[in-house]
């Protein structure tokens, strides 16, 4: 006599997977303070769970000056790239976590230390320009891993960060952004990998309606040939994506509304192996 048993196991797991908590100070109509901090799966015990400050910054109004429109972040901020990595949690995005592309072309989220200036040019145009600590790779282009995330951090390879963005039509928003990392190797005498990232945006979100997101950005990294990006094919690296979607509005004493989208993209972050091979 033979039976068969189906032993079935259910995993039930329940974890904070992030709290963000936002904190700032207006001391005057010139001057405030701002910072953010998050914790994932709320602790940090043998390497689980992560805390981080991922911003802390006075930002000054030169309005007191005569200067409109234009503010000054001094201190740690996030990085004016793409379209979700200063806004990047939901609900400015559909899905629970941020697409791929951004968290591999951008290396969201991104954060470094510097001094920001930004102006308002007229005309719904924009301007953004942040001098900031760099990345720090140990040679092999990883964009993502170079991130120091401000933990005593070298300030010496200063890195820059310009944006344009255009908000002249509501609703709407188009942005060009490019970043110059004067060496993003932290390997002591093993020659110095400058990198440029180029990249472009558009995010059509209404509160109702159809919406539209697309993004485009390459990386072209300098590598020496005493360096592993010179032959594992990083580079280049590259991504896009688009992202149609639309939203009704069900109204209600919250004035809720509910979404569909649809997402693809693709990225490379070795885009220059076939060269190497």
């Amino acid at each position: 006599m033979k039976s068969n048993v189906l032993l079935i196991l259910l995993k039930v797991e329940v974890d904070i997977h992030r709290y963000v908590l936002f904190i700032g100070h207006e001391f005057n109509e010139y001057l405030s303070m701002n910072s953010e901090v998050e914790i994932e799966h709320a602790f940090v015990q043998e390497g689980e769970g992560e805390l981080e400050m991922e911003q802390l910054y006075l930002e000054q109004n030169l309005a007191y000056l005569g200067i409109n429109n234009t503010f000054i972040k001094y201190g740690t901020v996030l990085m004016p790239l793409g379209i979700t990595n200063e806004t990047h949690e939901p609900p400015t995005f559909y899905g629970v976590d941020r697409n791929v592309v951004e968290k591999e072309l951008n290396a969201n989220t991104w954060w470094e230390t510097g001094i920001m200036v930004n102006t308002a040019l007229g005309g719904g145009l924009e301007l953004t320009a942040f001098g900031h600590t760099g990345l720090e790779t140990d040679g092999d282009g990883d964009i993502r891993d170079g991130r120091g995330k401000v933990y005593k951090q070298d300030g010496t390879n200063v890195a820059y960060t310009f944006r344009f963005r255009y908000t002249g039509i509501p609703g709407v928003e188009f942005g060009l952004w490019h970043n110059h990392q004067t060496d993003i190797n932290n390997t002591p005498g093993a020659g110095n990998i400058p990198a440029d990232l180029w990249g472009a945006h558009i995010n059509m979100s209404p509160t109702e309606g159809f919406g539209f997101k697309a993004l485009a950005g390459t990386w072209q990294l300098d590598c020496p040939s005493t360096h592993a990006c010179a032959t594992n094919g990083r580079e280049k690296i590259w991504g896009a994506f688009i992202e149609p979607s639309y939203r009704w509005s069900i109204g209600g004493p919250l004035d809720q509304s509910i979404g569909i989208a649809a997402r693809a993209g693709a990225w490379n972050d070795k885009a220059d192996e076939s060269a190497k091979c």
